[in-house]
């Protein structure tokens, strides 16, 4: 089992590591471990984290989807040449 840091953990999660601090007072985020006033958070559920926050797109719901003109006609009603 390897432990990282809050600085290591906020770096992988594109976090502050006030906001890892915040999210241990509120009870929420990435499960950690306590070794008396150390902070240590295992990779394996840090991994397990960002996996249940995970979004799966459909491209089929997407304007990318037949019929739909892709991303060009997205970015083309964007800029009003539609």
């Amino acid at each position: 089992m390897r432990a990282l840091t809050e600085k290591q953990v906020a770096e992988i999660l594109c976090q502050s590591v006030q906001t890892l601090r915040n999210h241990r007072f509120l009870g929420k985020g990435v499960p950690y471990v306590k070794i008396g006033r150390s902070v240590r958070y295992l990779v394996e559920d840090v991994e397990h984290y960002l996996q249940a926050h995970r979004i799966k797109t459909d491209p089929a719901r997407g304007r990318g989807a037949a019929g739909h003109g892709g991303v060009e006609a997205g970015f083309a009603a964007v800029d009003g040449n539609e």
